[in-house]
Formats: structure tokens, C-alpha cells, sequence
């Protein structure tokens, strides 16, 4: 090893080593340091990896999603997490009907990416990772983006060299188009297939998991003083319109933050959604709606969309966006849009992994702040502020432009 990379691991140490100072209650407590932490961790293993180390971690990454599919579908994740203590394999095997050797093999790589722990030869036991796994919204996510997304990444090479290396320009000519011979745009596609349609309901009312603790757009926006202290029922006696909102999630929880806020809450989405709701507060209007169409609900206080600008090109976020324009009160109507915002530089796994999972599934995108301006203003509306929240997700306010 050369000096230049000597001196490169003597500074990545040192900043560890800063990095440490404060111990554990620091790192738990400041979100930003325990990033930083994790970003020079990273650097310090790329730094002591070889060039094949890197190779081979790419290259059998795949490996590690296919076995956690595997452990899905016999629920080896629940089995090991509502295990007191250590279980065998050979009780695994009896628990779930699968070959005993076959569950070793699917285990070493999620013992090795830490999803579960190898206490001992052919024995397992739970970590928090394996907890997490057992959710339902946590589980169908990874089926979600195995079933659908490996499929269309595993096409994307083949894409791109058929059309020039050019993006999408619609929602019906991308890559997971191409990978499964449909003309049909993804939601269509997947609505084809009730249980697919069903497993995507699921993962999208809890999102895999996050937001049950730490950051959430309803915690760092201040929706009081933003929203429900402006309400004037003579302009509109909407407060919040959850558009394509899902079984409602999203409005729920803030109808549960501020049960006492005047106004109609209210969800939209697609008929075969909205027959799906269950388990909503029932003061909540659910209401038929597609997104293409003109909004129903004029000069609401708010218009709210969680994770759905992503799905889309530039063209079709502007006829989605332009529909919510024209039913908005200059200086009393705000759109607020839960959605990834990435950084100009650095960008984490979760965030380019979204990007390119959204190229893969919808030919969307997730944007900048410089590209969410650009889009927002050719849809005559400007932003007023981003708030950025954990993992790269945030929440962007808009209002009618000037």
C-alpha cells in the first residue's frame, strides 16, 4: 500500500476517531452526526477493501435480496423474531417444510448482511433488523421491489441500448413497460393482478416502516401555523385534500394530530382504492379521483401528495400539478409534497436507490431543488420553502406564483 494511501487512512481514522467524541448518547441523539459517522465508516471500509472486494459486493448483492425473498415467502423472519433465544435449522426446517440445507444456504448471506444473527453452527436468533422484518409493510415493500423491480432493473441495460440511452418521455414506454411486454402504465398493470395490487396497499400504508419513529413531514412542518390557524370556511370548507392518498395513511395520522381542526379532511384516489379503505376515521370524505382528471375540491387551505411526484415524468407531474393550480386561492391555498429531495452532491443509497427504482418502475424520478423549482414553476407555482427530513426524504411547500 502506497503512501498516498497511507495518508488517506490516517485522515479517514482521524475522523473517526473525532467523530466518536461525545460517545453513544451523541450518536443516538443528532441524526447528523450519526450520518457522518456512517459516511466515514463507509469511506474507511471502501479504503481498506480491494478493488475485487469492491467487485464482488456488487456483483453478489443481488444474491442477499433473493434469499430475504425466500425467507419472506416461509416466514423465516417472523419464526426467528418470535423465537425466545436461538433456533436450529433443523427446527426451522420443520417449522417451514423447506430442506434443511437449502435454509443454511439462504441464511449465510442474511447473516452475513446482518438480518439475522448467526449464534452458532446451523443456529440462528433475532436482531432488531429481524424484528423490523416482521411488518407487514416491511415485507411487502421488499416483495413489492423484488417481484416488480428486479425484473425491470434486470431489463434496463437491454432498454436503454434499444432506444438511444434516452429517458422515458412517458409513462407507458419505460423500462418495466419493456420487461413485461405491456402497453399498460405500472398502476394499471399492477391493478391487472388484485394480489400485486393488494401487496402494494400494503407496503405503501406503512412505507416499509418508516416514519414510526423520528422525523415525519407532520412533526417538522408547522401545520398549525401554516394551515389549520388560516382556515376560512367562507373561501372553502376544505381543510386538506389527500390526493391519490392510498387506504389513508397520511390524512388519518393528521386528522389524529389535530382532532380538533375545522374543515373537511379528505382523500381521493382511484375507485378500486377508495372501495379498499378500511379501519379510516369515519369523518374523513373519501372521494373517487384520478389525477389527470380536473380537481373536484376548489380553493381547499391545503392539497397534500405523498410520494407521487416520483412516479412520473416532468410532462406528466406538470398536467397533475397544473390540475391542483387551478382550483388554488391565491395567498390562502398550499400544496405540500411529501417526496425524496435529493442533495446536488453525495447522494445515499436510499436516495439513488429510489431514483433509479422509480426509472425502473415508472420512468420517474426523484429531483433536486433545483429540479422540483423548475417543475413547480412550469406548473405556475413556486416553492416556498423544502424541509428535509431523515434518509433523504422531505417535504416541499408550495403556493400559487405571483
Amino acid at each position: 500500500m502506497g503512501s498516498i494511501a497511507h495518508s488517506s487512512l490516517d485522515i479517514l481514522l482521524q475522523r473517526t476517531s473525532i467523530q466518536f467524541e461525545g460517545g453513544s448518547a451523541r450518536l443516538l441523539e443528532d441524526k447528523f452526526a450519526k450520518e457522518n459517522l456512517i459516511k466515514t465508516l463507509r469511506e474507511l471500509t471502501s479504503a481498506l477493501e480491494t478493488p475485487e472486494d469492491h467487485i464482488q459486493r456488487v456483483v453478489f448483492f443481488p444474491s442477499t435480496y433473493a434469499c430475504a425473498r425466500i425467507a419472506i415467502d416461509l416466514k423465516l423472519f417472523n419464526i426467528i423474531a418470535d423465537t425466545e433465544g436461538n433456533i436450529t435449522s433443523k427446527d426451522l426446517a420443520a417449522k417451514t417444510g423447506a430442506e434443511e440445507q437449502l435454509l443454511v444456504r439462504v441464511l449465510r448471506p442474511l447473516t452475513f448482511a446482518g438480518l439475522v444473527i448467526e449464534a452458532g453452527d446451523r443456529t440462528y436468533a433475532a436482531n432488531e433488523v429481524t424484528k423490523h422484518l416482521k411488518g407487514p409493510s416491511v415485507q411487502a415493500g421488499m416483495i413489492h421491489f423484488f417481484d416488480a423491480g428486479l425484473r425491470s432493473l434486470s431489463y434496463m441495460p437491454e432498454y436503454f441500448r434499444n432506444n438511444g440511452y434516452k429517458l422515458p418521455s412517458d409513462s407507458v414506454s419505460g423500462p418495466l413497460q419493456f420487461a413485461f411486454n405491456t402497453p399498460l402504465e405500472s398502476y394499471a398493470f399492477w391493478n391487472t393482478m388484485p394480489a400485486f395490487a393488494d401487496n402494494f396497499n400494503t407496503f405503501m400504508a406503512g412505507k416499509m416502516g418508516a416514519g414510526k419513529t423520528g422525523q415525519t413531514w407532520e412533526n417538522t412542518y408547522p401545520v398549525k401555523t401554516n394551515i389549520i390557524d388560516g382556515f376560512d370556511e367562507k373561501i372553502s370548507s376544505a381543510m386538506f385534500v389527500d390526493i391519490a392518498g392510498g387506504r389513508g395513511h397520511e390524512v388519518g395520522q393528521l386528522k389524529a394530530s389535530f382532532p380538533d381542526a375545522p374543515g373537511k379532511f379528505i382523500l381521493q384516489d382511484l375507485p378500486a382504492v377508495i372501495d379498499d379503505v378500511k379501519d379510516l376515521d369515519c369523518s374523513i370524505e373519501r372521494m373517487k379521483y384520478n389525477f389527470f382528471e380536473p380537481q373536484p375540491i376548489k380553493g381547499s387551505r391545503s392539497y397534500f401528495m405523498a410520494n407521487i411526484m416520483h412516479n412520473w415524468t416532468d410532462a406528466d407531474c406538470k398536467k397533475i400539478l397544473e390540475n391542483v393550480a387551478k382550483v388554488m386561492v391565491k395567498g390562502y391555498s398550499r400544496l405540500l409534497l411529501s417526496d425524496h429531495i435529493l442533495p446536488s452532491t453525495g447522494c445515499s443509497l436510499p436516495s439513488f436507490g429510489r431514483d433509479i427504482g422509480m426509472l425502473s418502475l415508472h420512468g420517474g424520478v426523484e429531483r433536486s431543488e433545483n429540479q422540483w423549482t423548475a417543475l413547480l414553476e412550469s406548473a405556475g407555482l413556486k416553492v416556498v420553502q423544502f424541509y428535509h427530513l431523515e434518509r433523504g426524504e422531505g417535504l416541499v411547500e408550495a403556493v400559487l406564483h405571483d
